[in-house]
């Protein structure tokens, strides 16, 4: 697993591409190493070939201890308000999985990650955006 620097928005980072399986992504991203801790961050997960799968976005303060983080919806057919605040496992419905999420600025963290679970063949790729 690669620990990798996010520099900026317009330079997104790749959590994982084509992953199956319940596991953690392949890369975890660090914020970038500035006294401006507290940066927002988009969250774009993209699923193919199977039917379903969970998943749980994970911050950690020193990427040894991990905890959940909360999200928000961010609607990408049909744009329109975020979603509500929550930290519980975000279910992608059937293939093809295509998912915006939003974290706040307000919760410390990091390190970033995302564990998939209940993967019924879903390949995931998964891109980071952050401020």
């Amino acid at each position: 697993m690669a620990t990798i620097l996010a520099y900026g928005s317009d330079n997104p980072v790749n959590l994982c591409t084509g992953l199956a399986g319940n596991v953690v992504t392949t890369n975890i991203v660090q914020r970038r190493s500035d006294f401006v801790a507290e940066r927002p961050a988009l969250l774009h997960i993209a699923g193919i070939s199977g039917s379903a799968c969970s998943y749980l976005i994970e911050g950690s303060p020193d990427a040894s201890f991990w905890f959940p983080l909360p999200t928000q919806d961010i609607p990408i057919a049909t744009p329109g308000a975020p979603g509500t605040l929550s930290s519980a496992v975000i279910v992608g419905g059937t293939s093809p999985i295509n998912l915006a999420r939003l974290l706040p600025v307000d919760w410390p963290w990091a390190y970033l990650r995302v564990t998939m679970s209940a993967n019924t063949a879903t390949l995931n790729t998964i891109d980071a955006f952050i401020w």
